[in-house]
């Protein structure tokens, strides 16, 4: 039955009697409060996370479990614990409930958003709290009960606001204080489109911390991976559904602070990937414009160091999993053949572009063969220094493979 009541609550709820409903109503939140138990470790099929699923359709169909539902979904939210092998947390299991819940019960919701960045770090002082105290009593493990009993009675006043719906972006303080893996989370709440004033204040002020952590040299190592990982890809999505007007404001942070850090590489990497699914042209374009005159300049002094060779082949597409058999991109367009000429004029003289455009040319842009060819003989005709440096691996294969592509295609 672990499962059964979720299914049958969301796929089968107007064929269900108002006495099957509430029985499935009832097994849906006992495990969905399952999480919050002492000692809960998360296993695959264990009925909690189908459970969460199903609480939009509870918070939809019985308004007088709302405020049960809320409070489950903000604990569960504090939940950091791993699931699965990709660096994944349990927090993302309530954050896909929320999504469900924005367009029909947006004041709910936001409450749920803001309380999360409000408390959280809260919640997360108190468990340090608990775990010192532990320590120092020779027991290594906290009581989770206790835990949430002390925080309920020290944060009653702004659980109340966040039921009550009365909480506001104005209670959050120092928010570029915040922990980046609590502000990640945040972020993943934030729904996509969003024409919400408030999420367009709390998106700048994350994504303005989040830059200064990953473009620094002294702190970007010490970011975790699937944290940085799952902000770029959000960000990513984020910016490509945003208008038109609003995409600058949204990368202001990384254009201002550009430099050649492996960040930049993999934002490129997540804006093509992004791009590849949500096919937005227009936005696309506008966004790879607004970073070009920052590629050039740092490309002036070559692609030597730090990760601008890198930067330069995501750029240009080439470090982007295509499909081998990917002869073309919906989002080129014979327009787009002054881009690739721009690039070859303007950073031609590294050996990075040289193997970008090759490669390129050779797959997701070969209908640029024709001025493409043009394009690499002038790099390899004005910058002799290409002839003598040692280039990307495979750049000569792709070099001959284009080629003899050309001849082929010309004979």
């Amino acid at each position: 039955m672990r499962n059964v009541g979720s299914i049958l609550l969301t796929d089968y709820f107007d064929q269900l009697s108002e006495e099957e409903r509430g029985y499935c109503k009832d097994v849906i939140l006992q495990y969905a409060r399952v999480p919050l138990m002492p000692r809960y470790q998360y296993q695959v099929s264990d009925g909690t996370t189908s459970a969460i699923s199903a609480l939009p359709v509870l918070f939809q169909n019985y308004p007088a479990e709302r405020d049960v539902i809320k409070l489950i979904l903000l604990l569960t939210l504090f939940d950091d614990s791993p699931v699965g092998m990709g660096g994944g947390r349990y927090s993302v299991f309530p954050g896909l409930a929320i999504h469900k819940l924005w367009e029909n019960h947006f004041d709910d919701m936001q409450s749920l958003l803001i309380g999360y960045l409000l408390l959280k770090p809260q919640y997360e002082e108190l468990r340090k709290k608990f775990h010192q105290e532990s320590y120092k009593k020779g027991v290594f493990e906290i009581n989770q009960g206790q835990l949430h009993e002390d925080f309920f009675k020290e944060h009653e006043h702004d659980l109340e606001k966040i039921m009550e719906n009365t909480i506001s972006i104005d209670n959050l303080k120092n928010l570029e204080q915040t922990e980046l893996y609590i502000l990640n989370t945040g972020f993943q709440l934030i729904p996509l489109k969003t024409a919400d004033a408030g999420h367009k204040q709390l998106a700048l002020s994350i994504i303005a911390t989040f830059a200064t952590g990953l473009l620094s040299r002294d702190r970007e190592d010490r970011i975790d991976y699937s944290v940085r990982h799952s902000f770029l890809e959000k960000l990513a999505y984020f910016v490509l559904s945003s208008s038109e007007r609003d995409i600058p404001d949204y990368l202001k942070p990384f254009l201002d602070g550009f430099n050649g850090s492996e960040a930049i590489s993999d934002l490129f990497e997540q804006l093509i990937l992004a791009e590849d699914r949500l096919d937005t042209y227009d936005k696309f374009w506008q966004v790879w414009s607004l970073f070009f005159e920052k590629l050039i300049a740092l490309c002036s002094g070559g692609d030597g160091y730090w990760y601008v060779d890198r930067i330069v082949k995501s750029y240009l597409f080439a470090q982007t999993p295509w499909k081998e058999t990917a002869t073309d991109w919906h989002t080129f367009k014979d327009s787009n053949s002054r881009f690739f000429a721009d690039i070859a004029k303007n950073i031609g003289h590294c050996p990075s572009t040289l193997y970008a455009l090759a490669k390129s040319l050779n797959n997701i842009a070969s209908r640029f063969i024709n001025p493409g060819i043009s394009w690499l003989s002038g790099m390899l005709t004005c910058n002799k220094n290409l002839w003598t440096k040692k280039l990307e691996a495979e750049t000569l294969y792709y070099l001959e493979s284009l080629v003899r592509k050309y001849t082929y295609k010309e004979r």
